[in-house]
């Protein structure tokens, strides 16, 4: 990881075409967001890898006009309207297709595109960072803490009483609420680097 460590840095890097490590780092943090996005409007795997796949190379071609001002809001939501109107030209393209269809084929895939839903992206999209961003902060923290630590703040989150969570772990009750505060403190502080270096 480098050491920029701001959200706007990392924007106006991937802006340059030419940095090629900073879209590459870009595309490692939004890759799998977007994803998310788009399996939440119920569309398939398949469909969710390649709208994924359009909106970076959107990204990719808007990136250097793009002019990152707070005054006017997060990149999230300019990336939020990049991606629901990626989804609608791909729901629309899919309808086309369909009218090409023979009657069998058409019913098929009229199920899927049904089954399509469209939602409020930008509340989806504010939904998943969330969650996106606490997965990620965990991926990165996890190997660094004490194993009691560890074990110990998963079996809080799967909903294990604290005098289980003691006995398995082999500590007092007392060492067992200390283990899930520290890690809750090392887990505050990566989410917050994180929304702090890429928005």
């Amino acid at each position: 990881m480098t050491d920029w460590n701001t959200r706007q840095t990392l924007l106006l890097r991937a802006k340059n075409h030419d940095d090629e490590s900073a879209w590459e780092e870009f595309v490692y943090y939004y890759r799998p967001y977007l994803y998310v996005i788009a399996r939440r409007m119920n569309l398939s795997h398949h469909d969710s890898e390649e709208i994924s796949q359009n909106v970076l190379i959107k990204l990719w071609d808007k990136m250097p006009e793009f002019d990152y001002s707070q005054q006017k809001g997060r990149f999230r939501g300019w990336l939020c309207t990049v991606t629901g109107n990626t989804v609608k030209n791909f729901l629309k393209s899919q309808q086309a297709r369909l009218k090409r269809y023979e009657k069998v084929k058409r019913q098929e895939v009229e199920g899927y595109l049904n089954g399509v839903s469209l939602p409020e992206i930008e509340e989806i999209a504010e939904s998943e960072w969330r969650t996106y961003i606490a997965n990620l902060a965990w991926k990165n923290v996890k190997d660094d803490l004490h194993a009691n630590a560890r074990d110990t703040f998963l079996m809080f989150r799967q909903g294990k009483k604290v005098a289980e969570i003691a006995s398995e772990v082999g500590v007092t009750e007392g060492s067992a609420y200390v283990y899930k505060k520290r890690v809750e403190q090392v887990l505050f502080k990566e989410i917050k680097r994180l929304e702090e270096e890429i928005c």
